[in-house]
């Protein structure tokens, strides 16, 4: 099998972790991971999945581009890790095969996400990632018009009415100042 990222290099047997087998490019060292596999190997291992490893994280290369899968040469879907990268993992529907390009692994070992595969390929995860992208943005928009120290006031100030008994009546009010 030819690597479905860089389309070079073959991919040869190798190990993410003990007893976790893959196919390894041999050119930008990306992983296929059969899902099987690793849905095995988190069964079986339950206490090494879920350390976290401190490894910082970085940019990497990502394969933005549609890749099919070089088992059944159908397209993979993309899935975002997280709201903290804009990092993807490319998954087939169709076989249970998943791309993890090169730094990946360790990108997952540092969110502390290994344990997680199944739930990253899930909508509830993708749609989480989503709603936070869209608060940050939110959020950023805010900060640039009002500049950072007004804002910074009124985060402030908006975290003490979000616990404030009277926070309707406090809204209601506010809400009348231009009248």
């Amino acid at each position: 099998m030819i690597c479905p990222s860089c389309k070079k290099g073959p991919l040869r047997p190798t190990k993410l972790e003990e007893s976790l087998p893959a196919l390894s490019c041999t050119q930008c060292h990306g992983f296929l991971l059969s899902m099987l596999s690793y849905r095995m190997w988190v069964e079986s291992n339950p206490n090494s999945v879920n350390q976290t490893h401190d490894h910082e994280i970085e940019e990497l290369n990502d394969s933005s581009k549609a890749m099919t899968c070089p088992k059944c040469q159908k397209f993979m879907s993309k899935y975002r890790i997280s709201g903290e990268t804009l990092n993807k993992l490319d998954s087939c529907g169709n076989c249970g095969e998943l791309w993890i390009d090169n730094g990946e692994w360790q990108l997952l070992q540092s969110l502390g996400l290994i344990n997680k595969l199944s739930s990253i390929l899930s909508d509830p995860w993708q749609s989480n990632i989503r709603k936070q992208d869209h608060e940050s943005s939110y959020e950023s928009r805010y900060e640039k018009l009002l500049g950072e120290k007004e804002y910074s006031k009124i985060r402030e100030f908006r975290d003490w009415l979000r616990k404030h008994k009277h926070i309707i009546e406090i809204k209601n009010y506010i809400a009348r100042i231009n009248r």
